[in-house]
């Protein structure tokens, strides 16, 4: 079976399963991309098949079955399966004996593999009792072959078996590279490798289950899983593992901590940009100044206010000591300094680029980007077991944004997105409420056929069924008219979901009592109720009172953010599944070097956000 299409398969498997390192699925392309196919033309042992079935029709017995044999290895090997099920199904298999009875059942499971015919394939392969029968170029063609057998059919214990015995026969790197990939695959899905360990006896097989098992279990701890790797690279210190990890395995080993002594920070101290830097520089400094003065690295701060030239300072940075960048705030700036090919000093853009491209290693980007709350508000109207939104946005960049981030999550998850209406100002919000809820055409028709037949009966118009969720994002003003035209047009009864937008930052209960029942996501900063953030807000409020409401709240977290995730993004690239609890949200990086964000979900009650709980926390995770 063709190696890609085999990769394909199995990683779409993959969907949704736990794996350390996400770029394993491009290094995995490139490894089946540059193994060779089984040759055709080319190969001494593909002779013509009709000169193998000539010399078959001039013998019997076990010598006409061994003719049949060949003549059915040339036909497979040059992709006529159907061809090679005929001739094996003319073999009477009394005629053969125990080696050719070996080759008959590793040809037919082939043959019927490559049909697609599976179960009928496992039968055949399972009669295959003694492998070591076989020719060599046989028995890697028996273990490569079953064992992506026993994958497609989720038996992936048995395929890991098969490619661990397929790699003490292989001897092309790239074969041998592609195997390793393959196994570690197949152990990563296995449910409880507990099970298995120690029920054989043996060295190879013992230390595959124990790494797998360590890389499972510590897959969100990655100091413990580097800990716990040193001890099992001590104990199974021969092993062929040791010699070579897996792909993801090894870049684990290699994610290493920042431990920056000198830190430049790229913002602007005049201009537009201004006012959100300064926020942002709050919340950074406050991180800093909560080490102890030995234990701070050296701040220094490069103006990117005036018509500075990105690269040029990041590089006058690094000549001035610096051993991380931070910074710049400006996406412009951001889009140049993400054109470079290398990064000899890390660097961790306060903005995110919408294009998904892999970066140069050593380039982070953190922002809050409106897509983030797009994409978790569809999640979690999916999770609430909704399926029919309608959406209403700015008319404007930003809400073009959040209605296509919205829609594509959404469509992905299974929903359906009925209709997406824009509105231009505060004075047309009722108007777009109205086409949203379908009350305007409603109205319509009923002033038509007032006219047509010049009757005075009163109507009550009635609002769309197609939908059950509305979507919006909108200003903390424009949210306090949109709610009430809501329930005004007939759809109070309908699931509300909003972005952090329609928040103000602050308790104010007078004002948003008209808020009530709408769900938003925003940043555990100005949502969430433990102890630890209400006792750094306190703190924060007597020096910087801005610092803990409105949209400076926001940026505050995100620069006090930006300085305590500096020793943990190469872990957090390394190790999808880790997590560290920021002011920010739940933060991970993706393999573009994306810092994302996972918010905290809250409604409006009485005027006031109640946070929801969530129930998927994980107990191991890094904290503030």
């Amino acid at each position: 079976m063709n190696n890609l299409k085999l990769l394909k398969k199995i990683l779409k498997k993959l969907k949704g399963h736990s794996l350390i390192l996400l770029p394993l699925f491009a290094s995995l392309f490139l490894l089946s991309s540059c193994v060779t196919s089984p040759k055709t033309d080319t190969d001494p042992n593909s002779l013509q098949a009709q000169n193998y079935l000539n010399k078959a029709k001039k013998t019997s017995g076990s010598t006409r079955a061994d003719w049949l044999l060949l003549a059915a290895e040339s036909l497979y090997i040059n992709h006529r399966t159907d061809k090679a099920l005929n001739v094996l199904d003319s073999i009477s298999t009394t005629n053969l004996n125990s080696d050719s009875g070996q080759f008959y059942h590793l040809l037919m499971g082939q043959s019927l593999f490559s049909a697609s015919r599976h179960q009928q394939a496992l039968a055949q392969f399972s009669k295959i009792n003694q492998p070591d029968s076989l020719k060599q170029h046989q028995q890697i063609a028996y273990h490569r072959d079953y064992g992506e057998l026993l994958s497609i059919l989720t038996h992936h214990y048995d395929s890991a078996l098969q490619r661990i015995q397929l790699a003490e026969l292989l001897i092309d790197q790239l074969e041998i590279d592609e195997n390793t990939e393959l196994l570690w695959i197949a152990l990563m899905q296995v449910e409880n490798l507990q099970v298995y360990q120690n029920s054989l006896n043996s060295y190879t097989i013992n230390g595959w289950l124990e790494l797998a098992d360590l890389a499972k279990t510590y897959a969100n701890q990655p100091d413990t899983l580097l800990e716990k790797l040193e001890f099992w690279h001590n104990r199974f210190n021969d092993h062929p593992a040791n010699k070579q990890l897996p792909i993801d395995m090894a870049r684990a080993e290699a994610a290493r901590s920042y431990q920056p002594d000198q830190i430049a920070v790229l913002l602007a101290e005049n201009g537009r940009m201004a006012s959100s830097a300064k926020q942002v520089r709050d919340g950074f400094l406050t991180a800093i100044y909560q080490l102890s003065k030995q234990d701070r690295p050296e701040i220094v701060f490069y103006d990117t206010s005036s018509d500075v030239e990105i690269n040029e300072l990041y590089q006058q940075a690094i000549d001035e000591g610096a051993s991380f960048v931070i910074g710049p705030l400006d996406k412009k700036l951001v889009q140049k300094l993400s054109n470079q090919e290398y990064y000899p000093v890390p660097v961790l853009a306060i903005n995110r680029l919408t294009d998904e491209k892999p970066m140069a290693d050593n380039f982070y980007q953190f922002g809050l980007p409106v897509e983030d709350e797009a994409i978790q508000a569809a999640s979690k109207a999916w999770d609430d077991g909704l399926t029919r939104a309608i959406v209403l946005v700015p008319n404007n960049g930003i809400g073009n944004r959040t209605s296509d981030a919205f829609t594509t999550q959404f469509e992905r998850l299974g929903g359906s997105v009925q209709q997406v209406v824009n509105y231009n100002s505060d004075d047309d919000l009722s108007r777009a409420v109205q086409a949203l809820l379908g009350v305007d055409k409603s109205i319509e028709r009923f002033s038509q056929l007032r006219q047509l037949f010049r009757m005075r009966a009163h109507h009550e118009a009635r609002r769309r069924q197609d939908a059950d969720f509305i979507f919006f994002k909108a200003s903390v003003k424009q949210a306090r008219s949109i709610k009430p035209f809501i329930d005004y047009y007939f759809a109070h009864d309908l699931p509300v979901y909003s972005t952090s937008s329609i928040y103000s930052g602050k308790n104010e209960p007078l004002l948003d009592s008209d808020l009530n029942n709408i769900l938003f996501c925003d940043i555990p900063w100005l949502l969430s109720d433990d102890f630890f953030i209400q006792n750094k807000k306190q703190q924060v409020a007597s020096i910087w009172p801005k610092a803990t409401e409105s949209n400076s709240a926001r940026l505050f977290a995100l620069g006090h953010d930006l300085f305590t995730l500096i020793p943990e993004l190469s872990k957090l690239k390394n190790f999808p599944q880790y997590r560290k609890h920021g002011l920010s949200g739940q933060l991970s990086v993706d393999e573009f070097g994306h810092v994302n964000r996972e918010l905290s979900w809250a409604k409006f009650k009485k005027g006031k956000p109640v946070r929801i709980k969530s129930v998927s926390l994980s107990l191991n995770q890094s904290q503030l």
